[in-house]
Parts: structure tokens; C-alpha cells; sequence
């Protein structure tokens, strides 16, 4: 079986969020995202990471971008 890409080559992208986001603000903090990144039409080859504000500890992880997105209430 042949395949064509791989999840592995993705760039994690990790996002410290509210606890609770409705759907309309995940895709506007999703849309932000792409903006930063400079792919405004695409999210290929990113793999995003919703952290919860509250239970974020920086440890020492491979991490790749770390980006912190306020949003209005």
C-alpha cells in the first residue's frame, strides 16, 4: 500500500485557549492562526494544539510554536 504524505512532517502548533470556546471562536482563533502563519487559505501541514489556559505548564517538550491569541468575551 503506497502512501502518499505523512502526519509526521506536520508543525504543531500550540495554541493556550479559555477553557470554553464556542465553534464560532475556535474557527475565528483558527482563522488568526493562519493569518500569523501567512497561509490565510490553508491549514496543510499544521497540526494545531488547543491548550486550556488553566492546565498550561511549560515543560521541557519538543515544541514548535507557541502562540498565545486573545479573544474577545
Amino acid at each position: 500500500m503506497a502512501t502518499e504524505g505523512s502526519f509526521t512532517t506536520a508543525t504543531n502548533i500550540y495554541v493556550a485557549t479559555a477553557s470554553k470556546l464556542s465553534f464560532e471562536q475556535i474557527r475565528s482563533v483558527t482563522n488568526e492562526l493562519l493569518q500569523i502563519l501567512g497561509y490565510p487559505d490553508s491549514y496543510t501541514g499544521f497540526t494545531f494544539h488547543f491548550i486550556d489556559d488553566g492546565h498550561l505548564i511549560q515543560a521541557n517538550a519538543s515544541v514548535d510554536h507557541m502562540l498565545r491569541i486573545s479573544i474577545g468575551n
